[in-house]
């Protein structure tokens, strides 16, 4: 993304923490395996066999090699890369989640969608003392439309029950309760607009040819999710997809396991990823970020034929 045009945000945190003296900072030695296929790109070692798609769009991706974690615990560490911050010193403790600072700055309270996104969600941070609207949207895209979003009784009975609801609910909003009735009222509108709604489904609903594209994995399926959301226009700013686990301590370099399994499918899905947001227009505004937690022992590996934690990544 070329500097300041950036509107949007697809973070990828690779959970467990990849070893990025494998992925992203290679460093070849005896322990390097054939299949890793090391090659220099105007003097940046790749692991090109590893991630060959990756390599083939290497023009487009900006290597930091220059991160340090503060903690080497898996879900501290992550709750850290979340919020920005140490979740347990002092008020950090109920800081927002980055992507709810985002959609409290950026986001459009009367677009259709969330402008904070999270797909294949894991726990950690959310929207915390910001609006209610900020949380993110919870999805485990799996290729079909968007779950939940009709009723088993048709629309019309639907739409029917909230109008009643709603009803019921205003006279709430007249009592001194507080933001609670009002803001539950919005809830569930905005919940209907999501509902019936061949846009929102079309975004979630993947073909074929684009699973398989994508790698037909979950991450796949998650990263061209996340591509049709920006796509869309339609109130996303901020997806986060979360994919795991990277937490490599035993054989790590097993063939058609571990790494390599990691690597194939973060590989399709990402490169396909930014070949399709390239077509669409939005790839020069849009920042793409992927990074584990922390980072992975370096140099031979351990006599369990992995690498452990590590500080610097």
């Amino acid at each position: 993304t070329p500097i300041n045009t950036a509107k949007n945000v697809i973070f990828v945190l690779m959970t467990g923490a990849p070893s990025h003296t494998d992925t992203f900072d290679l460093k070849v030695g005896s322990w390097t395996p054939s299949f890793m296929a090391p090659t220099t790109y105007n003097g940046l070692a790749f692991p090109q066999g590893l991630m060959p798609n990756l390599a083939n769009t290497i023009q487009d991706i900006a290597f930091i090699r220059s991160l340090r974690s503060h903690n080497t615990a898996h879900p501290l560490a992550q709750t850290w890369v979340q919020m920005g911050r140490n979740p347990i010193s002092g008020l950090n403790r109920i800081a927002p989640h980055i992507g709810s600072v985002v959609a409290l700055e950026l986001g459009d309270k009367n677009a259709v969608l969330p402008a904070f996104v999270a797909l294949n969600p894991v726990a950690g941070p959310s929207n915390s003392f910001l609006p209610p609207e900020d949380a993110p949207f919870g999805v485990n895209p799996n290729g079909a439309t968007l779950p939940n979003t009709t009723n088993s009784d048709g629309q019309t009975a639907l739409d029917r029950r909230l109008a009643l609801t709603l009803q019921l609910d205003n006279e709430m909003q007249e009592d001194p309760l507080g933001p609670g009735p009002t803001q539950l009222a919005q809830f569930r509108t905005k919940a209907r607009t999501l509902s019936y709604n061949t846009a929102v489904n079309n975004i979630f609903n993947i073909d074929t040819a684009t699973r398989t594209a994508y790698g037909s994995s979950t991450f796949g399926n998650a990263a061209a999710t996340a591509r049709n959301l920006i796509k869309s226009g339609m109130g996303t700013r901020f997806v986060q997809i979360s994919f795991g686990s990277w937490d490599h301590h035993t054989n790590i370099y097993q063939a058609n396991n571990n790494l390599q399994l990691m690597a194939r499918q973060f590989d399709a899905g990402m490169a396909q990823m930014i070949a399709d947001m390239k077509k669409d227009g939005t790839f020069d505004n849009t920042l793409i970020i992927a990074m584990g937690e922390f980072g992975r022992t370096t140099g031979p590996l351990t006599q369990n034929g992995g690498r452990d934690h590590l500080l610097q990544q």
